[in-house]
């Protein structure tokens, strides 16, 4: 995602030359399209629940062994464990 995010970022700054002013009409509609596809909240969402349907037993095992863990630490938790498996 955050790659993803990265490339989309430097394709509206390119888009937007160095002005910073859109050229025609097709950058504006690239841009448009650029924005839709930059990571929200939902993107996370997804991922989350799909890395859990994964990973179940890891995150209740830690859950269960650390419960002073907030939701920021259970992030950089799938992170991390994301991160281990590439």
């Amino acid at each position: 995602m955050v790659r993803k995010n990265d490339v989309l970022q430097k394709l509206k700054f390119e888009l937007h030359g160095t002005n910073g002013e859109q050229s025609s009409s097709l950058s504006y509609k690239l841009n448009r399209i650029i924005n839709q596809h930059l990571s929200s909240e939902q993107d996370w969402e997804k991922f989350e629940s799909s890395f859990n349907e994964i990973h179940d037993e890891y995150f209740k095992r830690l859950k269960q062994d650390y419960p002073e863990l907030k939701p920021g630490d259970m992030k950089l938790a799938r992170l991390f464990k994301n991160e281990s498996l590439l």
